[in-house]
């Protein structure tokens, strides 16, 4: 299994984030982005959708990934730590 990185970019947006992990797909909401793939395409391309950028590491892969938050999150929300991901599953979203 790849050593997953995801780094949290928050934008003022009503609704929440739900991430599911399933090897090398990202399942964002219920869209799901192959992750190998967009990190051999082009660093400087912006991404589209939940992931906004994929690169590969010393240690395996990295994700941008948008966090909606509300008027009144709180700091974490705004501010998230990046979150490791090891296994298949459903991620923790900072909350």
């Amino acid at each position: 299994m790849t050593h997953l990185t995801i780094d949290f970019a928050p934008v003022r947006r009503d609704g929440t984030l739900v991430l599911e992990r399933r090897g090398n797909i990202l399942v964002a909401n219920g869209e799901t982005y192959d992750l190998a793939a967009l990190a051999a395409e082009s660093p400087e391309t912006p991404g589209e959708g939940w992931v906004q950028a994929v690169r590969v590491t010393g240690e395996g892969l990295e994700a941008v990934v948008l966090l909606p938050h509300g008027a009144d999150a709180p700091e974490a929300r705004r501010f998230p730590q990046p979150v490791v991901v090891e296994v298949d599953g459903e991620i923790a979203v900072p909350k």
